[in-house]
């Protein structure tokens, strides 16, 4: 996808967010979402934002472009092959076969040439991750999305089967889908899994519904992503969130990458086919 010359056109489509109550007009400015490379808006679905924007201080260099097989990505499995793509790009194309737009949060890093796709870039140095995901609902809500599909570049064995779960999780279920009289399920406005007790939230699905309570907290001075679901941190209101428990094969697949040890290990067990 090419990048356009005059980013600045971009960023004036871009829609700032509404100042939480409480909060100051510097923090309503500090969290507006500049977009490069966007595409035409679409009508339903939902944006994929892979969140490629970390120090990586534990690997000691940049991991949203450090190679990864192509073989995983193509099939989702493990396999050898003598091609690679980063793991910013591996991520986005597991996002293309689920999702209306796929973006890139890049934080302070945001180069729209690196990514290769629309970059949805954080303004604000240090700001943690969800100033991201505030400028990531945002822009879906400018996208007329129903919201957004997060997954952290350092998620390489993550594919769609770990995300339709999720997916399904946020969605309405019709009266009598599940079977012949069955009730109808009211759906979460986000789902995210646990591994060992641990909130996955860039591993996760957001509806739109979560935009309120996203900019509350982030006006509130929080930076983490699950501030969003505490009343203490939105002013009384949170979103409903399903934490699911995975097997121990989705498990194994909701590994993430934080030192160049773990990324060597995991690349090598991918080439080998023993993951």
């Amino acid at each position: 996808m090419s990048v356009p010359t005059d980013p600045g056109a971009e960023r004036k489509d871009a829609r700032a967010p509404a100042s939480a109550p409480g909060t100051s007009g510097e923090a309503h400015a500090a969290i507006q979402p500049a977009v490069a490379g966007a595409p035409a808006a679409k009508a339903d679905g939902y944006l994929g934002v892979v969140f490629a924007g970390g120090e990586s201080r534990r690997m000691g260099q940049d991991k949203a472009l450090l190679p990864w097989p192509m073989a995983s990505v193509a099939s989702g499995s493990s396999g050898s092959s003598g091609d690679s793509t980063s793991l910013m790009e591996r991520a986005a194309r597991t996002l293309d076969g689920l999702c209306g737009w796929v973006e890139v949060a890049r934080g302070p890093r945001g180069a729209a040439s690196e990514a290769g796709r629309p970059v949805i870039l954080d303004v604000v140095e240090g700001a943690g991750p969800l100033a991201g995901l505030l400028a990531a609902l945002e822009r879906a809500g400018g996208l007329g999305a129903k919201g957004v599909i997060a997954l952290a570049c350092d998620m390489p064995l993550v594919g769609k089967a770990e995300l339709e779960p999720l997916l399904r999780q946020v969605e309405m279920r019709a009266p009598g889908e599940g079977g012949m009289g069955s009730p109808e399920i009211k759906a979460s406005d986000a789902a995210m899994w646990m591994v060992d007790d641990r909130e996955q939230p860039l591993c996760a699905v957001y509806r739109l519904s979560c935009l309120p309570a996203a900019r509350a907290a982030f006006g509130a001075g929080k930076r983490r992503l699950v501030a969003i679901f505490d009343p203490a941190a939105t002013g009384g209101h949170a979103p409903v969130l399903e934490r699911l428990s995975p097997d121990e094969k989705t498990s194994a697949r909701l590994v993430n990458l934080n030192t160049m040890s773990d990324y060597d290990r995991l690349r090598n067990e991918v080439l080998r086919g023993t993951r």
